[in-house]
């Protein structure tokens, strides 16, 4: 060979600055390379300094055992460690340092990297200063408590462009690095961690994360992230299925096997697959942390230690799937009770008034009321002198002494503003209040919010675009002197009106949630109306109804509603069944367990190139191809990733399949659980889908009682009866019995 590519030896400075800036790779590994060190000293109590988010400088400090004294010379020389004393120890270690690595790589890539120190045995500190290769250059005395803080001045100054991308994106990389500090300080007990961040000219210092050396993970959970958060989890920790529970990323997934933090993307995706099956639309938190004997995983594959290789992964992840679906599958079919709208109503007792409905006007229909989440009260009250008394912003109409032309009807006139719906309107049961008038009144009308001593109540639909509706309510006796008004609500007395309403709502609810609770009969089936005191897990019980599948089988069908859904009763409580998500569900579970792909033979088989992992994956699961419509030809002695030839494709009217179809049904069996024979493509799904919804039983389809049993008889036997193939729900509690009876009585 030519002198220009004979083989040398690499210098050790070029070695250690190559290797460095593999192992310290961002500002949230140096930091963690400083806070393991601190807890593998035994330190009670770690303190993380940033100044400018990390970009000028960062110092950790720590009350563990210190530096020994004979250590001082070799603590940033490559290698150099306590924790191993041979590659076999590895398999055994439980310390999270011990390649002898991170103190040297940091001390590499700063501008500047010193280390104050001092253990039991020493009365006094001392401070030490290393150059870039790690050679202590100077040592001094300097007062401390026994520990050890590491201060480190503009990483990755040597390396101009990694320098100046860290200097550009350091907020990032402050997100990043908190996002890891964390995980450490959820998981470690007894571990009191601080985190302040030093901005500005003044030096302000902002706490962004604080410990309180809780002995257990769940109290340093409630601690980093809030008590709300914590009671969104189940021991163990993940995400309970409901309402409001999820979140919209992956921010607070964390993972530890022994402790230890890793990235295990496995773990991560079955967690979320599961989760997608009973809530599309969040996702999943978690806290989890795998008990392993330490011989079952590989902790030394990358620098940062954050990928690892385990042991018995499949059946690992597939318990973790058995598990998860066990804790979730009872939430698909628990719905809360609805509560009546009495509760919230303003509503005149029965013995102070009668209710009327509203006639039609002359030559026209009756005003439309329709079902709305929010009502709105017109009212009419009187003063101390019987005289009518305004109340509310008002304009005068055309009056007209003549009795032969006075209308036979007040108009009310409304301007209804546009509102944005949301959520907690569509929990609000669709119903109104009846109209009431108590006696005769004046034909002055005034609109108020105020509860009249015997009010005149007419329900108006908010919900409705902004527009004027007239209510037409029939007027006094022609003995009453006075003549009708028109009448216009302001803006702001509706927003008034709908700020009240929710306020009253809130209020309703709290009631429901505190420790000690007041729960009225209407809005409970196991505590009566007297105050006591409970707990709210007994509180949302009380809320709440849990169906099991077996349930379907007593479910007593009373009748069909609007030609669309399916009235059932199960002891006291009322559910309303959709036939068509119903039968839909059936469909599509007997075409997912039964069919199999048509097949369309190929004129000549097509050569298929795979890679080598995809050819083992399919040899591996030809049975599984055969069933979703896909056959081959193996020829054993050929060269790997030639092998295969495709001797068919699946074949349906609508849809169409190609070898990229054999690239995805090995990518799902490369990370499918123990038994990949469900296994079926998105697109074979989605036709069975749609198959199912177009031979389901439709909405305006008129059935006999036999045929509405058979459909809820049918939910009993599927894997999952609670939603359509397309997410909408089959069913929700309709009304408590025992709630409509008391409110009945009351």
């Amino acid at each position: 060979s030519t002198p220009e590519s004979a083989l040398h030896v690499l210098d050790r400075r070029d070695v250690q600055r190559i290797c460095s800036g593999q192992s310290v790779v961002d500002l949230a590994t140096a930091v963690k390379e400083l806070v393991e060190n601190a807890l593998d000293a035994g330190a009670t109590q770690i303190e993380v300094k940033l100044k400018e988010s990390g970009r000028d400088s960062f110092e950790v400090s720590d009350n563990g055992a210190g530096v020994a004294r004979e250590n001082y010379a070799s603590l940033a020389r490559k290698h150099y460690t306590s924790k191993i004393s041979s590659f076999e120890d590895i398999e055994h270690v439980t310390s999270f340092g011990f390649r002898g690595e991170a103190l040297s790589s940091i001390c590499e890539l700063a501008a500047n990297f010193s280390v104050v120190t001092r253990t039991q045995n020493e009365a006094v500190g001392a401070l030490l200063e290393y150059d870039a290769s790690g050679t202590l250059v100077k040592e001094t005395m300097k007062a401390r408590p026994v520990g050890t803080t590491v201060a480190v001045e503009e990483l990755f100054k040597p390396l101009a462009v990694r320098f100046k991308d860290f200097q550009r994106n350091v907020k990032k990389h402050y997100a990043k690095l908190l996002k890891v500090l964390q995980a450490y300080a959820v998981s470690c007990a007894n571990v009191k961690i601080c985190v302040f961040n030093i901005t500005g000219k003044n030096a302000t210092r902002h706490v962004v994360l604080a410990t309180q050396a809780h002995q257990t993970m769940g109290e340093n959970i409630a601690n980093v992230f809030g008590t709300k958060f914590f009671r969104t989890l189940v021991e163990g920790y993940v995400s309970k299925v409901g309402a409001g529970v999820g979140r919209s990323d992956n921010d607070r997934q964390f993972f530890f096997i022994n402790g230890r933090p890793f990235d295990l993307p496995k773990m991560a995706k079955m967690l979320n697959e599961v989760w997608r099956q009973y809530e599309m639309k969040q996702k999943p938190a978690c806290v989890l942390n795998f008990h392993l004997p330490l011989g079952d995983y590989d902790v030394n594959v990358t620098p940062d230690k954050r990928e690892t290789f385990v042991k018995h992964e499949a059946e690992i992840i597939d318990a973790f799937k058995r598990g998860l679906n066990t804790l979730y599958e009872p939430s698909r079919g628990t719905f809360t009770v609805q509560p009546l709208m009495t509760t919230f109503a303003r509503v005149a007792k029965p013995e102070e008034s009668t209710a009327t409905s509203i006639p039609s006007s002359p030559g026209q229909k009756d005003t439309a009321i329709e079902q709305s989440e929010r009502v709105l009260t017109v009212e009419t009250r009187e003063d101390d002198n019987g005289k009518p008394m305004d109340t509310g912003s008002q304009r005068e109409a055309t009056r007209d002494n003549s009795d032969e032309q006075r209308p036979k009807h007040a108009i009310v006139e409304v301007l209804q503003p546009r509102f944005q719906r949301d959520q907690s309107a569509d929990r609000v049961p669709e119903r109104l209040r009846e109209i009431e008038k108590t006696k005769p009144a004046p034909s002055s009308k005034t609109s108020t919010a105020s509860p009249p001593s015997s009010p005149e109540t007419v329900v108006l639909d908010l919900r409705n675009p902004a527009k004027r509706q007239k209510l037409y309510s029939p007027l006094p006796s022609e003995s009453a002197p006075s003549t009708p008004e028109e009448h216009v609500w302001s803006f702001d007395e509706m927003l008034k009106q709908r700020q009240q309403y929710f306020e009253e709502e809130v209020e309703y609810k709290q009631k429901h949630k505190t420790n000690h609770l007041k729960v009225p009969k209407a809005c409970s089936t196991s505590v009566d109306s007297n105050t006591v005191e409970t707990d709210n897990a007994i509180a949302a019980a009380a809320l709440q109804r849990v169906l099991k599948k077996e349930d379907f089988k007593r479910m007593e069908v009373l009748g069909q509603f609007n030609l669309g859904f399916i009235i059932g009763k199960l002891d006291n409580d009322l559910f309303i069944i959709d036939q068509h998500a119903s039968d839909e569900k059936f469909n599509y579970e007997t075409l997912q367990q039964t069919t199999v792909m048509h097949q369309q033979p190929l004129v000549r088989p097509l050569m298929l190139e795979l890679t080598a992992g995809e050819e083992m994956i399919v040899l591996d699961h030809l049975d599984v191809f055969a069933k979703n419509g896909f056959t081959f030809l193996v020829d054993k002695d050929a060269p790997t990733t030639r092998k295969l030839k495709l001797l068919s494709l699946p074949f349906t009217k609508h849809t169409q399949f190609g070898t990229e179809d054999i690239r995805e049904l090995a990518s799902l069996l490369m990370d499918a659980p123990l038994n990949p024979s469900t296994i079926r493509l998105p697109k074979v799904m989605a036709m069975f889908a749609s198959r199912a919804c177009r031979s389901s039983i439709m909405i305006g389809t008129a059935l006999h009682k036999e045929e509405m049993q058979k459909i809820v008889r049918n939910l009993s036997g599927l894997d999952q009866p609670w939603n359509c193939p397309h997410g909408r729900p089959t069913l929700r509690h309709l009304v408590d019995l025992m709630h409509l009876d008391d409110s009945n009585n009351n």
